[in-house]
């Protein structure tokens, strides 16, 4: 099957880590069959120059120029199954643009919008929906509804990716192995209303190390590591329309709700608990001292 992405070199892309000095785009290249021969093509209205990456690791597996017609670029290779392929579009020359063709004669070409580096340790915290694991979230923004998503995680360790609902918290989808090796690869179609959390975790309890998150569509941004308790976050960031300071001699003037099903009594002025199921756990005889605002409770 062949597949074939148009793009654009220009100034607002990136500098290639491999190659300083020229912008770059980068491609998951995926769906790709055991022991067939993948040729890529790189057409351009500049020198093209077409590399492929090992995605674990950024390094560069080939390279090629002029191996097209003209000024063109054409790798051919046999896809090693343990390998994540990322195909990238540069220029042989410095600070070249345009726009240009990449062509696969197998698997698929997925513009590879975003990608962040991290690590889990023992100062993350536990995962609210796996514990004993260690978490690291990130809110995916800048999607379009019906858009299609894949996210790969791809760790030192045996990972796990999950997708939250941000606004409840809840897990729409997990995956552990969908990647190569023990790495994770999650594929979702964008829905409306839907604020899309991707936490990269571990399968084990307590592994750590370093990982990278990439995704198709959208970017990422970190969040705070609560992203399963929104309520509490909301709560912590809003304050209630009823409350307003107060002027303290009024204070005891205030009137309870009328309808409430409790009534909490509060006793100022001291107690003693005897003969109850606390004293069998905290002693025979516990002291409550009355309030007081200045260290004199008589």
């Amino acid at each position: 099957m062949i597949s074939t992405v148009s793009g654009v070199l220009n100034s607002n892309d990136g500098n290639n880590p491999t190659r300083s000095g020229r912008y770059y785009d980068d491609y998951i290249l995926t769906d790709l069959p055991a022991r067939t021969s993948v040729q890529l093509n790189l057409n351009g209205v500049f020198d093209t120059y077409l590399q492929l990456i090992d995605a674990e690791t950024g390094e560069a597996i080939a390279n090629n120029d002029d191996g097209g017609p003209g000024l063109n670029s054409q790798l051919t290779f046999t896809p090693d199954s343990s390998i994540d392929y990322i195909v990238r579009a540069t220029s042989f020359g410095s600070g070249a643009t345009g726009t240009y063709n990449l062509i696969t004669t197998t698997g698929e070409l997925l513009a590879l919008t975003n990608t962040i580096n991290g690590t889990l340790d023992s100062s993350d915290s536990n995962n609210p929906t796996r514990n004993g694991r260690y978490h690291d979230d990130y809110s995916l923004d800048n999607l379009t509804v019906g858009q299609q998503v894949q996210v790969n995680l791809d760790g030192a360790f045996d990972t796990y990716l999950q997708l939250i609902n941000g606004d409840t918290g809840a897990v729409i989808a997990n995956n552990d192995d969908g990647g190569s090796g023990l790495n994770s690869q999650l594929n979702f179609t964008v829905e409306s209303g839907v604020d899309y959390v991707i936490r990269a975790t571990s399968f084990g309890s307590g592994a750590t190390g370093e990982y990278g998150l990439t995704t198709t569509a959208g970017s990422f941004s970190s969040v705070a590591d609560e992203p399963a308790e929104p309520a509490m976050r909301a709560a912590r960031s809003v304050v209630p329309e009823t409350y307003r300071p107060f002027d303290a001699s009024q204070v005891f003037n205030l009137n309870s709700n009328a309808r409430a099903n409790h009534t909490i009594y509060l006793d100022f002025d001291g107690h003693r608990t005897t003969g109850t199921p606390w004293n069998s756990r905290y002693g025979n005889n516990l002291v409550t001292p009355a309030y007081s605002t200045d260290s004199d409770t008589s």
